[in-house]
C-alpha cells in the first residue's frame, strides 16, 4: 500500500471519521426507507380492498403490479410511471438510490475503510426528491378520494407528506458537523 493511500485509510479509521461516516450511513438507510415505503408500501395500499377472516385482501388488479416485474420495488416503481407519478427514467433512479443503499447496509466495513468508498450525497439529494414528489403525489390521491376535501381547493404542490417532512430533517442532518 502507499503511502497517500495508507494515509487515506487512516484518516477513515479516526473515531471521529468513523462516528460521522456511521451517522451518515444510517440517515441514508433511513432516508431510503422512507422512499421504499412510499414506492412499495404506499402502492399497495392503494390496492387495499378489505379485510376478511385470512387478513388484509386487496384488489386483484395488485396482480397486474406485481406481474410489472419480479422484483416488487421495481414493479411498484413502473406502476408508478403508469399513473404518471414518475418518469420511466427516475425509475432508473429509484433503482439506482436502492443499489447504493444496498451497498452501505452490506459493505459498511468497506465504507468505513475503502478510501474509493463513499456516500453519495447527489443519490442521498434524489432520494429526498422523490420522497418529496411520491409525498405529493400521494397526498394527492387521498385529497382526491376523501370527501373532507371534496368542496375545497387543494394546492397540491403545497402538499408536504410526514415522510417528506422528516426526509428534510435527515437531509438536515446530515449535513450537521458531527461532534
Amino acid at each position: 500500500m502507499d503511502d497517500i493511500r495508507l494515509r487515506q485509510v487512516l484518516t477513515k479509521l479516526e473515531v471521529s471519521a468513523i462516528q460521522g461516516t456511521l451517522v451518515r450511513a444510517g440517515l441514508y438507510l433511513a432516508g431510503f426507507e422512507l422512499l421504499r415505503s412510499d414506492v412499495v408500501s404506499r402502492t399497495k395500499d392503494f390496492f387495499l380492498a378489505g379485510f376478511d377472516e385470512r387478513g388484509l385482501t386487496y384488489s386483484p388488479e395488485y396482480e397486474k403490479v406485481r406481474a410489472l416485474d419480479a422484483d416488487i420495488y421495481v414493479a411498484s416503481a413502473k406502476w408508478l410511471v403508469t399513473v404518471g407519478a414518475v418518469t420511466a427514467a427516475q425509475t432508473e433512479e429509484l433503482v439506482q438510490i436502492r443499489r447504493h443503499r444496498n451497498e452501505i447496509a452490506h459493505e459498511l466495513p468497506k465504507l468505513l475503510v475503502d478510501p474509493a468508498f463513499h456516500l453519495s450525497p447527489a443519490l442521498l439529494e434524489r432520494c429526498r426528491y422523490f420522497v418529496d414528489l411520491l409525498g405529493r403525489f400521494w397526498g394527492g390521491v387521498e385529497a382526491d378520494t376523501s370527501p373532507d376535501f371534496a368542496d375545497g381547493e387543494i394546492d397540491y404542490e403545497s402538499i408536504k407528506s410526514g415522510s417528506s417532512l422528516l426526509m428534510d430533517l435527515i437531509w438536515a442532518a446530515v449535513h450537521e458537523p458531527v461532534n
